[in-house]
């Protein structure tokens, strides 16, 4: 995991790239099965989030200047694998 702060307008670039709105892919699925193919099929590669909860990022309590870009590299999912059964403690 790694933290990047950027200059605000670097959002015009993002919006270039035709980012992923999670919130829109999820809507996006049939059922379960095709949601966990999409993220399975993104082991191996690396991702940024935009970080709209980081306060420096907030006109009203930073200065609203830069955005909070976290980079992950998947590894893996916590999809539940099949037979697995789990036991109330």
């Amino acid at each position: 995991m790694k933290i990047i702060y950027k200059p605000r307008t670097f959002l015009s670039t993002i919006e270039r790239a035709k980012p992923i709105h999670l919130e829109e892919k999820l809507k996006s699925f049939r059922n379960n099965k095709e949601a966990w193919m999409w993220a399975n099929n993104l082991k191996g590669k690396v991702l940024y989030m935009l970080d709209w909860n980081d306060p420096i990022n907030c006109v009203e309590e930073g200065d609203g200047s830069t955005i909070k870009l976290i980079q992950v590299r998947v590894l893996d999912t916590n999809e539940p694998k099949q037979g697995t059964v789990i036991q109330p403690e």
